[in-house]
């Protein structure tokens, strides 16, 4: 509470708090420029404390009682791969939680705004809510901490990606695009290549939640899902409820599965089946707290990865068989570098930027188009 001329937000106040409680007063009061400093905050309660001695008792000037501690967010804060995988596991998962407010134009500072803002709108303010909101977003934080920790890629699926090759990873993020498999965040624009290299390591981190998620290309996915073989070797009852737990249905506990699983392959007669498929033991995970689940690579993921590589691998031997067939005549200096300038501002190689420019004149000058 106020007193005098002293504010209860102190001066050595996080920037955080600041705009948490400029975010508040601004539902409250609307005439707030937001976000702000510290210095401006105070300067405000005081201004305001002299029209209403109302603004004294709101509950969110002591903002220890509404924000999580920074240790639960500081995976986020610290880390942008996290930062783009959870703002696209929230959209799928957590749809009561805005998280695309655009105050800063910086999608890291945004999203950790929203996280604290979020749920705190509903008015009028009171304990029991703010308190079940905070218990209910510090859950969701470390369980979706827990599912990042396993969701992420490893490094032996990426090492074939060059975070410092802009043409590589323009190329990635082109075909993920395309796909429809790129997590693109309202107020995420990459000014990098290291940012843009990052955005295609969260997306794939996203895969194992394709199903799910409104970012993938659902076409894609059933094309991929066509060449997974695993699946194919599981037995018809197996399928049948495989089916099911794609389509979101009550699949009942981990206990009733695993012994409908063993009377499946009994009946089948098929005892050599031993093991389940990756994409059967994600789904009886995901019945699960994942601080008791087992994660294993979705069999999706990693075909769509293995995909991925391939195509890029086919790229890479293309351009090799294209410069292997470069006409025998050399271009006087320098011309190989203008060559070399015209094919990068189209996004091409030199070869098909020759074809271009060849087909254009003979157009011009031989068939008079």
């Amino acid at each position: 509470m106020l007193k005098g001329k002293r504010s209860t937000v102190t001066p050595r106040a996080s920037q955080r708090v600041v705009n948490f409680v400029l975010y508040q007063l601004n539902i409250d009061y609307e005439d707030v420029a937001f976000p702000n400093t510290v210095e401006y905050l105070d300067a405000y309660i005081l201004d305001k404390q002299k029209v209403t001695q109302m603004i004294t008792t709101q509950p969110y000037l002591i903002p220890r009682s509404f924000l999580l501690p920074e240790e639960s967010i500081h995976w986020l804060a610290s880390d942008l791969r996290a930062s783009i995988w959870f703002y696209a596991y929230m959209s799928v998962e957590e749809k009561n939680f805005n998280l695309s407010m655009c105050e800063y134009g910086d999608f890291q500072k945004d999203l950790l705004l929203s996280i604290d803002c979020s749920l705190f709108d509903q008015r009028p303010l009171n304990r029991s809510n703010w308190s079940f909101d905070l218990r209910k977003k510090k859950y969701t934080l470390n369980y979706a901490k827990a599912l990042y920790s396993d969701f992420k890629t490893k490094v032996k699926h990426l090492n074939w990606l060059d975070p410092t090759d802009e043409k590589q990873i323009q190329w990635a993020v082109d075909y993920l695009e395309e796909k429809g498999l790129l997590v693109q965040p309202v107020t995420f624009i990459p000014t990098t290549t290291r940012d843009l290299y990052t955005q295609v390591c969260a997306s794939l981190d996203m895969l194992d939640l394709f199903e799910k998620s409104s970012y993938l290309n659902k076409e894609y996915i059933d094309s991929e899902k066509k060449k997974i073989v695993a699946i194919e070797e599981v037995p018809k009852e197996k399928n049948i409820r495989y089916a099911k737990m794609l389509f979101g249905q009550n699949v009942g506990t981990e206990k009733e599965l695993l012994d409908d699983d063993a009377v499946a392959i009994d009946e089948a007669n098929e005892p050599e089946v031993e093991t389940k498929s990756a994409e059967l033991q994600f789904h009886i995970n995901q019945q699960l707290s994942p601080f008791e689940r087992v994660y294993n690579i979705t069999d999706f993921k990693k075909q769509a990865l293995k995909s991925m590589r391939n195509a890029w691998n086919q790229k890479t031997s293309r351009d090799k068989e294209d410069k292997k067939r470069l006409p025998d005549f050399k271009l006087p200096h320098g011309y190989n570098k203008k060559l070399d300038k015209i094919a990068e501002a189209y996004g091409e190689n030199a070869i098909d930027s020759s074809k271009q420019i060849l087909d254009k004149e003979y157009n011009v000058v031989v068939l008079l188009k």
